[in-house]
């Protein structure tokens, strides 16, 4: 009896085990809340990152939504991308494709390793490579464009070397991929004691300086000033006045090809952004 208990309960924690994994659904990575895509795009979008993912190991995302409150568009899609943890490796690599219909911006950022290989520069060659079928509303294309073009810029690199199974081989820049350490104690007591020192240091020279009598200064003013209360009268012959414009200087135009903007929750991402 006891054998056919265990047993029974064997069976009842493995099938409680299994269950997770039978009911589990593909993790998801287009969200179409504006509702621009079929059923059928969307399909082809998921199993389109799929290939993304496989070909240059990094994340993507698609988001599209209709919100005219969204007044930072690039900061959404930030959010979004890390409120719901996706990018691959420990820095979270990957890239986001952001559409918001009622502001009419389109969005591409990108996150972990891959911003370093999908600068600002070549996220505008992305969203270049769509941006026809977007603004002709064929908007399933579009992404699969883009997707497209952020592999072929990834690829490049990986050719070049700078970009390797994932991770980018150059040197890392952004805040976020080298965190700040603390200062051991000691020298937080060592930067205090020194301090108070030069303050005490410099209060007593200036109290000292200030304390000494300073013989009072006599001034002859009536043997070395002189008052002259003759009247001048001045003539001009010609006056001219000479005006020249000088025009405002144009506004800057940032390349961006290295700047990278932070997210709500402190991680930095390359970004580009395009009305259509």
């Amino acid at each position: 009896m006891k054998r056919l208990i265990s047993a029974f309960a064997a069976v009842f924690v493995m099938t409680l085990c299994l269950t997770p994994a039978w009911g589990a659904e593909p993790e998801q990575h287009v969200f179409d809340n504006a509702d621009i895509f079929t059923d059928a795009e969307e399909a082809e979008l998921e199993k389109r990152i799929e290939q993304f993912q496989a070909d240059v190991q990094a994340d993507a995302v698609i988001l599209t939504e209709q919100d005219g409150s969204v007044n930072d568009p690039e900061l959404r899609a930030q959010d979004f991308y890390d409120a719901n943890g996706f990018g691959l490796g420990s820095n979270r690599s990957g890239v986001i494709l952001y559409i918001n219909m009622e502001t009419r911006d389109v969005v591409a950022c990108a996150s972990g390793e891959t911003k370093y290989v999908l600068l600002n520069t070549d996220l505008d060659t992305v969203i270049d490579a769509g941006y026809d079928e977007l603004a002709d509303g064929e908007y399933a294309d579009s992404m699969h464009a883009m997707l497209g073009k952020a592999t072929s810029v990834i690829k490049r690199h990986e050719v070049s070397g700078e970009y390797e199974n994932g991770q980018y081989t150059g040197a890392h820049t952004a805040p976020d991929d080298q965190p700040l350490g603390g200062y051991p104690v000691v020298f937080l007591v060592a930067a205090v004691v020194a301090g108070s020192a030069c303050t005490i240091l410099v209060y007593v020279f200036v109290a000292k300086r200030y304390g000494t009598p300073v013989r009072d200064a006599v001034y002859n003013v009536r043997n070395n000033t002189t008052v002259d209360l003759s009247v001048r009268q001045d003539v001009f012959v010609n006056k001219s006045v000479s005006v020249r414009h000088i025009p405002k200087n144009p506004p800057s135009r940032s390349s961006g090809s290295s700047g990278f903007r932070t997210s709500s929750s402190g991680r930095s991402f390359s970004s580009s952004r395009r009305k259509f």
